[in-house]
């Protein structure tokens, strides 16, 4: 057991046990370096699903988007740059913009050729952080900026877990 010097309560200098209840400075080191070997192990295995799991939250975050868009297009048209909101076309390019981030959303999901979907998904980011930082940065912007950066970490991923590629 291991002791330490209180001044209150006790003789001057009297040993008193710690309130760690480790028996010895070594017993600590020993434990310290076990936890950090447990910790280490943990994510070491998580590492592995990271690949797995930033790939399907990004198709996540793009399945939400194109079921927006594709279920209420007039409310994403004011983001289409140069058209008029109110214009069909504008309604047209967001059911477009819809369809293309749902077939990425699916292929992220799915596994099929996800470092394509990564490369095409962060061309769509990099074309809507642009787009909308026209008008100075916003929080809006600044997520998609996000977003594009998830994009670009699944494109430059190598072969994952449950994916298929050409």
């Amino acid at each position: 057991m291991s002791y330490r010097t209180v001044s209150t309560g006790t003789a001057r200098g009297a040993p008193r046990p710690s309130m760690s209840g480790a028996s010895s400075p070594a017993r600590n080191d020993s434990e310290g370096r076990s936890r950090a070997l447990w910790l280490g192990s943990l994510l070491e295995r998580a590492s592995g699903w990271a690949q797995v799991v930033s790939r399907m939250m990004l198709g996540l975050v793009f399945g939400y988007f194109a079921v927006q868009e594709l279920l209420a297009p007039n409310l994403w048209t004011l983001y289409v740059p140069v058209l008029k909101p109110t214009s069909a076309l504008a309604v047209g390019a967001v059911e477009v913009h819809g369809w293309l981030l749902l077939m990425l959303a699916g292929s992220l999901v799915l596994g099929i050729l996800p470092r394509l979907a990564g490369a095409v998904g962060a061309l769509v980011m990099a074309e809507i952080v642009i787009a909308l930082s026209v008008n100075g940065v916003n929080a809006i912007g600044m997520r998609d900026l996000g977003v594009l950066g998830l994009a670009l970490a699944v494109m430059a991923q190598r072969e994952s877990r449950w994916t298929i590629s050409g």
